[in-house]
């Protein structure tokens, strides 16, 4: 067993949740600045042929980056020759385009999708990838290095919405009124620009989010994304009231983004909580980005 990196703690900045009342914000939950304790990570069999990642995958873009690339960052942190020979991996891949994009940045030539057969004689990277809802920091640090070099200037303020630009799904969270908060914010001098993070490659989105200054999104696996922002960038996520999360503003919270999130109205009861379409106050939400 070898240690890749001691136990370290990080910075945490702090954060809060608000809803409408009455045509005010209100405050619902404060996060204030704290810390948080990242365990050792530690490294068996360097000398083993194969290497194993995971035999759990998440179903989407968050997973893929939190799930299982971690212990490729770290490998490829220790010992980079590691990363040239054949990985074993589960079959529960849903995107091998995203997959093939991330092991050429990391320069694997080789690699297998496959269900693995045993886990005799591979190496397995040991680490502790979730804290209470949030990202390993250490994790965001590798990701973040592999993939900013240096920061463009901010000049985007981007409004993400779920599908793509020709088919919105019907059925997915979505914010409804967004032509309304749109003009609301042009006319504040602070117009926004619609995405569909679903019609652009990975190499789009990490330029588009590194771009941004302002990011208000309803929460979903996109929101990921907000690890390629900058610090001092303004997020705000909107979140249901049946469903709420603290993953994303976690993230924000680690490297520096001035982040909130805003409760929307559910204007019509679906057969999933999660894929409820929102409706948001846009005065109440210009006020909270004025507010960051």
């Amino acid at each position: 067993m070898i240690s890749i990196y001691p136990e370290s703690k990080y910075p945490i900045m702090g954060y809060r949740r608000y809803k409408m009342d009455g045509g005010s914000l209100v405050i619902t939950e404060d996060h204030p600045d704290s810390s948080l304790n990242v365990s050792e990570t530690t490294f068996s069999n360097p000398d083993s042929e194969c290497v194993f990642l995971a035999d759990k995958w998440g179903s989407n873009y968050w997973h893929w980056h939190f799930d299982v690339f971690p212990p490729v960052l770290f490998l490829n942190s220790f010992n980079k020759s590691l990363l040239k020979k054949a990985f074993m991996v589960s079959d529960k891949v849903l995107n091998v385009g995203f997959l093939k994009w991330w092991f050429d940045r990391l320069g694997v030539s080789n690699f297998m999708v496959g269900k693995e057969e045993s886990r005799d004689g591979l190496s397995v990277v040991d680490f502790d990838w979730r804290h209470a809802g949030s990202p390993n920091p250490r994790v965001l640090e590798m990701i973040r290095s592999e993939t900013l070099k240096s920061f463009p200037d901010s000049d985007l303020n981007i409004l993400v919405q779920r599908g793509c630009q020709s088919r919105e799904p019907k059925e997915s969270r979505n914010i409804e009124n967004r032509d309304e908060i749109c003009e609301v914010f042009s006319r504040k001098g602070m117009p926004l620009t619609t995405v569909f993070l679903e019609a652009m490659s990975v190499p789009e989105q990490i330029d588009l989010f590194s771009r941004a200054r302002i990011v208000i999104g309803v929460h979903g696996a996109g929101l990921t994304n907000l690890m390629f922002c900058k610090p001092g960038t303004v997020a705000v996520e909107i979140e249901s009231p049946l469903a709420s999360h603290c993953m994303y503003l976690r993230i924000c919270a680690l490297i520096g983004v001035r982040c909130a999130s805003l409760l929307g109205d559910v204007t019509e009861l679906r057969h999933n909580f999660f894929h409820q379409s929102l409706r948001v106050d846009p005065i109440g939400l210009l006020d909270l980005v004025e507010l960051l």
